[in-house]
């Protein structure tokens, strides 16, 4: 916006151009600006109208619109010039280029979907493409593209692909709290209940850093939520500008004429600093904002759905978004630049590898099959977290259960554990270093010695993924987890599929390669030599982000000919601020 205003009112000082802006600090344009150093003072209006309000929230009357105008100081300076011409010297078919050109033609090319779609990192969102689907819990399912820049020995090549991402839904803040935290259900035709202390920081968790908007008054203001009040609506009091304390219910009811419904509900704070409170039935989630926290298996799954087309409806997608109107090529900025960009796709040659043939040992049932490589168990723990007597008591008949099905896939588990079985607390997996605490407390028991640990679960956490990762990157310790929910079933292909886990952590393996190299793969060595299969990803921040790390990660087996065992190594680095 600003951007904008500063191209309407000052078009000498940047000659006639339009610059490109990268949403942080810097501005890119094709010719040079008549000084090194510009300074703007911009003045942008704010519309606002005072309504009145029905009781159900609706707008009643619409009064005299006012504008508010906010003052903003705009400070340039040439940092750089670059000219494409010096990159590639005489007799070079290709040259890698400086990161900050390769920035600044991002920039360009991201102009004109990033005023027309949702930009999130590195991709777009926008319901122009095939709509919004409701995914349950006050999230929706939006469809866009993926977007950047990459330098290969062909020159340089806009990587385009589809993408799905969750977006909270934009309805008001009591909806979605209805939606998203099945205890709120009721509150619809239970206005006067309150929230307990515990339900009070679920909603708190749920509302924080949002940004809402109010609906009793006309803003493009967009206020983020910091937390609760303390009291309740009705017992709330803030200062006036005359210096008197005022009733927030009585200052809704004269200022607007709108009686607040749910009076025993606490009210947003918008503000760090200062008293600023917002009823939260006058509140609306702002559209836009991608989905918070870790989405459910259930939400996953319906976005899976959104995304899976065949492979020529992608490309025919794809090469609609480069043909329409938020395509990189479609917008002012690429004739500005004079950039062209074609909009066909590039093709590559390549080959089909047929599937490597595998080993494994005969059956006539895959059921009934074994292990081709079983390894040994004998130095292992069981922690319990959560759960009810019942289902405790259930933990001796599934350690039998599972020793007995290792033994027939032929993978050796011992019947006994190292020490006595650890019972925990569910809240444990909220608190990390208590969970350290707790596996080392097991390690220690085992004398260090411990090649699993099998966690049983009372029900999905989102402290699983914690769990994991402190077990077996700060104690060292392989871990299986499960729920009790199967352990109480004790069906025959969960135990089957849960020793099999366990024989492929410990170094076991189901399978390996029938011959060392197929064929139809070209050799550069003896036969007789052994081979290292290897895998590389590199993954760098979006162009606006200069705080993330570039995390670079190799992966490589380590046996050989039956290549099945792998081990990683990564390395993060600070990504460099333009």
């Amino acid at each position: 916006m600003i951007k904008q205003k500063l191209i309407e009112t000052e078009p000498s000082s940047f000659s006639g151009a339009v610059p490109a802006f990268d949403g942080r600090k810097n501005i890119y344009s094709p010719v040079e600006f008549q000084e090194e150093r510009l300074e703007f003072f911009v003045n942008l209006p704010i519309p606002s109208c005072d309504n009145t309000l029905m009781k159900c929230g609706d707008l009643r009357e619409k009064q005299l619109q006012k504008k508010v105008d906010k003052l903003f100081r705009v400070n340039m300076r040439l940092v750089s010039k670059f000219d494409g011409k010096e990159q590639r010297k005489e007799g070079e078919t290709w040259a890698p280029m400086p990161r900050e050109y390769i920035h600044a033609l991002d920039v360009i090319l991201r102009e004109n979907p990033t005023e027309k779609c949702t930009s999130i990192g590195r991709s777009f969102y926008s319901s122009s493409m095939g709509g919004s689907k409701e995914i349950g819990r006050g999230a929706v399912g939006l469809r866009g593209f993926f977007q950047s820049l990459r330098q290969t020995q062909q020159g340089l090549e806009v990587n385009m692909d589809l993408s799905i991402a969750a977006f909270h839904e934009s309805i008001g803040v009591i909806a979605y709290l209805q939606k998203k935290l099945g205890f709120l259900k009721d509150l619809s035709w239970n206005k006067g209940r309150e929230l307990s202390l515990e339900e009070r920081r679920e909603v708190e968790k749920e509302l924080k850093n949002i940004r809402v908007f109010v609906c009793h008054r006309e803003t493009v203001q967009r206020y983020r939520v910091y937390g609760l009040t303390d009291e309740i609506t009705e017992r709330l009091w803030f200062p006036h500008r005359v210096g008197k304390q005022l009733r927030l219910v009585s200052y809704f009811k004269d200022h607007y004429g709108y009686e607040i419904q749910f009076k025993n509900l606490p009210c947003l704070q918008i503000s760090r600093t200062r008293p600023c409170y917002l009823p939260m039935e006058l509140c609306m989630i702002c559209e836009g904002q991608k989905f918070l926290g870790k989405v459910s298996d259930d939400q996953t799954a319906k976005i899976m759905k959104m995304g899976c087309q065949k492979p020529n409806e992608r490309k025919a997608i794809i090469d609609n978004v480069m043909a329409g109107p938020v395509g990189p090529s479609s917008g002012t900025q690429t004739r500005e630049f004079n950039l062209e960009v074609s909009r066909e796709i590039t093709l590559l040659k390549g080959r089909i590898l047929q599937p490597p043939k595998l080993k494994h040992d005969r059956s006539r049932n895959l059921l009934e099959s074994r292990a081709f490589k079983g390894n040994r168990v004998e130095r292992w723990a069981l922690m319990s977290i959560g759960g009810s007597p019942d289902q405790k008591s259930t933990i001796p008949k599934f350690i039998n259960e599972l020793t007995q099905k290792c033994e027939h896939l032929g993978v050796f588990q011992s019947k006994y554990t190292l020490s006595s079985t650890f019972f925990e607390p569910s809240h444990i997996l909220n608190n990390t270093t208590l969970h350290e605490s707790k596996l080392k407390e097991i390690q220690r028991a085992a004398s260090n010695n411990l090649q699993l640990i099998i966690c049983i679960m009372e029900r999905k956490h989102k402290g699983y993924g914690d769990l994991k990762r402190t077990a077996e990157t700060r104690i060292g310790v392989v871990t299986q987890c499960c729920l009790y929910s199967n352990i109480t079933k004790l069906s025959s292909q969960f135990v089957s599929n849960l020793a099999l886990k366990i024989n492929t952590k410990i170094g076991g393996a189901m399978t390996e390669l029938y011959n060392s190299i197929p064929c139809h793969i070209p050799r550069l060595f003896r036969v007789d030599e052994p081979v290292i299969f290897m895998g590389a990803e590199v993954t760098h921040p979006h162009p606006f982000d200069d705080c993330s790390p570039s995390v670079a990660a190799v992966v490589g087996s380590i046996n050989w000919p039956e290549a099945n065992r792998y081990v990683l190594e990564s390395q993060a680095r600070n990504n460099s601020r333009y």
